[in-house]
């Protein structure tokens, strides 16, 4: 028996699926980063945080998240958004990483697993 299990795959830039029209969200949040004394249970001072952005492709999510990492000069350490969302639904669907490349959530089938071990 296998069961399905959540998988990433990175999207290519020049794949139709990248620049494919949908309505789509883009979370993008931040935090203090410990390594420069910074709070990491609260987003920076003056950078605004948990905001979904309305965007029309995995292209143009990418866009908005390189913007807002570069308007409020975040770290590795600050970025903690990315989540892309499928309007009106809740499970993120893709993520934009802060180097910005997109991976897709996609389902994947589990290998069967032996009940007894193998020498």
């Amino acid at each position: 028996m296998s069961l399905a299990r959540p998988d990433v795959v990175a999207v290519p830039e020049g794949s139709p699926e990248f620049t494919r029209r949908q309505n789509l969200i883009v979370w993008l949040s931040c935090v203090g980063n410990p390594d420069h004394r910074q709070d990491p249970w609260r987003p920076l001072p003056g950078v605004p945080s948990g905001i979904g952005v309305a965007v029309s492709s995995l292209s143009e999510a990418r866009e908005e998240v390189r913007r807002y990492i570069a308007e409020y000069d975040l770290g590795g350490g600050n970025w903690t958004g990315g989540q892309i969302y499928r309007a009106g639904e809740s499970e993120p669907i893709a993520r934009v990483s802060y180097n910005g490349r997109v991976r897709m959530q996609v389902e994947q089938e589990s290998p069967p697993q032996s009940l007894s071990a193998r020498p």
